[in-house]
């Protein structure tokens, strides 16, 4: 997996694109190792179903409610969420962190995001 910015197109019914940060990149790379070490298979399956719900962004972006100076989009199925920006008619998505972890850790990880 190529670590890159990601444009995502979001098809012919939305004018939004999703661009997928190298941050969040790194954030979803970690994850699935955590995943993997927990259970073989079960890294790729967080990947497959996180791009899913972060391409639902591109319908849904700016819905949200802010958190931490982003909106916060919560995944249906890990606890973990996604911090983005909409900047015109692009969503920008930053970090992919896991919800369970403390307030002040998920503020230090968004800085400079």
């Amino acid at each position: 997996m190529a670590l890159m910015s990601r444009l995502i197109e979001s098809g012919s019914r939305s004018p939004m694109v999703v661009k997928i940060e190298n941050s969040a990149e790194w954030d979803m790379i970690e994850a699935h190792w955590f995943y993997e070490d927990q259970e073989i298979g079960a890294g790729d399956y967080f990947l497959r179903m996180i791009r899913l719900e972060i391409l639902e962004l591109a319908r849904t972006g700016g819905v949200h409610r802010k958190r931490h100076g982003l909106h916060f989009c919560p995944s249906r199925c890990f606890p973990h969420g996604f911090y983005y920006r909409v900047d015109d008619e692009i969503v920008k998505v930053f970090a992919v962190l896991d919800s369970r972890r403390s307030p002040s850790w998920i503020r230090q990880q968004l800085k400079g995001r």
